[in-house]
């Protein structure tokens, strides 16, 4: 047709092409930007159907609450600088072990039947934490439940069950005293927002993960579009040369450009092809010229009757033939 998506028959060869060859696709920078603006509608609403997922997956999730509380570790006695050093290196070395010590069944068995929870040792040790900064002499213990009070009710129950855990199985010193204490320096408090789910993070992730997929999305279908649009469109190939690019005038489609308007922008757009023609009639014997579109109604007629004044106002001979057997336009 008449415009940036018909070109007029160039001469072509038999050649064998494979089917990635038919078709090239270039997209630069500026193209993804603009497919980005041109589908924003797409990626907005990903996002916040993204958004809304993450919403409601946090609204749909039972809420769980963690509670904790810190305990000192130290040595029951000390004398000299010399003792209280080596004393303290003796303690680092077991804070990690007591840390361990807060999730097994010697401590956690008390405290199941302390607090009566009626589940097993194990499952309360998966709702516990135990953290030892580093180079530190303090142990952190961490509760969750789905009850704030028994939150805190656990925390500090698993502390003072290890406190006299440790002080039970710490080697005696003199008169029968523990060696090593463990002193709450932090008691549990009762929490008042849940732990899990995080509302606002459930949303900026699903948010995220929605703009992505518009994102992915819209580039997958400009990279898929074979629409040709303008000339960076045109598919290349050393065989197939754009001879030019002919405007369309929606309100006089079937004018005659070159003889309505034989200076205005159309008509020498006609003449550009002609030129274009005169080139590669110099390099090989040009006899024959074929004008053809994919679909009915584009200007196949009207921009081969064109061409055809186009090239008889230099002088040539031209014969136009009609071959559209089913409508016919200039044989009519």
């Amino acid at each position: 047709g008449p415009d940036s998506r018909s070109r007029p028959g160039s001469r072509t060869r038999q050649k064998s092409v494979a089917p990635g060859d038919e078709l090239g696709v270039h997209v630069d920078l500026m193209e993804y930007v603009s497919a980005l603006r041109k589908r924003w509608l797409v990626i907005a609403l990903l996002a916040v159907l993204g958004a809304g997922a993450g919403f409601g997956l946090a609204k749909s999730t039972v809420p769980t609450y963690r509670s904790s509380t810190t305990t000192f570790v130290s040595l029951a006695r000390g004398e000299t600088v010399s003792e209280l050093v080596q004393g303290t290196m003796y303690t680092q070395n077991l804070v990690e072990s007591f840390a361990r010590l807060a999730t097994m069944p010697s401590v956690l068995d008390p405290v199941i039947e302390e607090l009566d929870l009626g589940m097993s040792a194990r499952t309360l040790a998966r709702t516990i934490t135990a953290t030892t900064p580093l180079d530190t002499m303090f142990v952190e213990i961490s509760a969750t439940s789905r009850e704030p009070e028994t939150a805190a009710k656990i925390a500090d129950a698993v502390t003072a069950q290890l406190a006299s855990t440790v002080e039970s199985i710490a080697p005696s010193g003199a008169e029968n005293t523990p060696s090593v204490t463990m002193t709450v320096v932090a008691d549990a408090v009762v929490p008042t927002v849940p732990f899990t789910p995080n509302t606002k993070m459930n949303v900026a992730l699903g948010g995220a993960g929605g703009l992505a997929v518009g994102v992915a999305l819209a580039l997958l279908l400009t990279v898929l579009d074979t629409r040709v649009r303008g000339i960076k469109d045109v598919p290349s190939h050393q065989d197939r040369v754009l001879l030019g690019i002919v405007p369309r005038e929606r309100s006089r489609r079937d004018q005659v450009t070159i003889l309505g308007e034989p200076h205005g922008a159309g008509a020498e757009s006609f003449r550009r092809i002609q030129t274009n023609l005169q080139f590669i009639g110099a390099a090989s014997q040009l006899r024959t010229l074929v004008v053809s579109s994919s679909v009915s109604g584009e200007g196949k007629s009207t921009v081969a009757l064109n061409v055809a004044i186009a090239l008889a106002e230099k002088g040539g001979r031209v014969l136009l033939v009609d071959a559209d057997l089913r409508r016919p336009t200039i044989a009519t």
